[in-house]
């Protein structure tokens, strides 16, 4: 795969905005801005995926692209970590996949895993059925998994 041009983008992004917004004169400023999301963008995209791994530990683990606002708040409440994270819960299975992933990286959160029945019902509720959206989830069932969650909201 080749790499994502910053210089690209840029020149694509510019172009968006002539066509789109013919009457937008870009300024210095503006322009800097452009250069900067350019530069992010190809950047996030050139890096490789860091997928979280099976006993990797915590701090590792925050740095995999296997992080979502509920595996953190999971990780928050379990660890817990510095700082407010906003409270969260799986929406759906790729969500609970990534409070599973937590899990995996860090074994001996599996210990206080009723700790999360705590934080709100839905979490109780998704504590209670863990094993069951689990299985689901494991036996290609994502749909099924995905109403049981639902169902839990």
């Amino acid at each position: 795969m080749s790499e994502v041009s910053q210089i690209g983008l840029m020149s694509d992004i510019q172009q968006m905005l002539s066509e789109k917004y013919p009457h937008i004169k870009l300024n210095t400023r503006q322009f800097n801005t452009i250069i900067q999301v350019a530069s992010t963008l190809a950047d996030s995209l050139n890096k490789p995926t860091q997928r979280s791994e099976e006993g990797m530990g915590i701090t590792a683990w925050l740095a995999s692209d296997d992080v979502g606002l509920s595996s953190k708040f999971m990780a928050h409440v379990l660890v817990p970590l510095p700082g407010v994270p906003e409270h969260a819960h799986p929406y759906d299975p790729s969500d609970f996949q990534r409070c599973r992933k937590l899990l995996l990286a860090v074994p001996e959160l599996v210990e206080r895993l009723p700790k999360m029945a705590e934080q709100s019902e839905i979490w109780a509720g998704l504590i209670e059925n863990w094993d069951r959206i689990s299985d689901l989830i494991d036996s290609g069932k994502s749909r099924e998994a995905y109403e049981v969650i639902k169902s839990l909201r």
